[in-house]
């Protein structure tokens, strides 16, 4: 399967199956909502990737991959603002792109 216009973030999902002749998987949760609202964020601003702080700081980036900050986004249905980056291959002229071994 491939992933569409995708865009991360990390929490907790809960899971669930519901229905009686037609049983389906639903996945509900604030996490979800972030990563929907950090596609359109993304759409909107003509990038590929971006993910959310809380995840990339869980990861480790392959070489040539960088981090450009997106600052704090104040997203729809949010109280705190999520910080955000967008991520691409490293180009030594970017600016304010992380190295690929952040954090």
């Amino acid at each position: 399967m491939l992933l569409r216009d995708p865009d991360f973030h990390r929490g907790t999902v809960t899971a669930g199956e519901l229905g009686d002749l037609r049983q389906q998987i639903v996945f509900v949760g604030d996490i979800l909502n972030i990563a929907a609202r950090l596609e359109s964020y993304a759409k909107e601003a003509g990038l590929g990737l971006v993910i959310s702080g809380a995840l990339l700081e869980r990861l480790v980036l392959p070489d040539g991959i960088g981090a450009t900050g997106c600052g704090d986004l104040a997203l729809r249905g949010k109280v705190v603002p999520v910080r955000a980056y967008h991520l691409a291959v490293s180009r030594k002229s970017a600016g304010n792109v992380i190295p690929a071994s952040y954090p």
